[in-house]
């Protein structure tokens, strides 16, 4: 969790992830068993808190930057 300003540390039996905030912004890390980096993405908080409101308000789905999401 090095570099990481807040956030947890969630370990499995083949990898583990980092959920918090580097330089300012929120995102996730995955690593394997091997404790190879296999994703990281971040995003923009204000956009997100915007969205969720916005699906409240309306009841529709979030908005995902996931491709195999709905």
């Amino acid at each position: 969790m090095e570099g990481m300003e807040n956030g947890v540390a969630l370990y499995g039996t083949t990898g583990m992830m980092h959920i918090g905030r580097w330089n300012g912004k929120w995102g996730y890390r995955v690593f394997d068993e091997k404790n190879v980096l296999v994703l990281e993405e971040y995003g923009d908080q204000e956009q997100h808190a915007r969205n969720f409101l916005e699906c409240v308000r309306t009841r529709r789905k979030p908005k995902t930057s996931r491709p195999n999401s709905s």
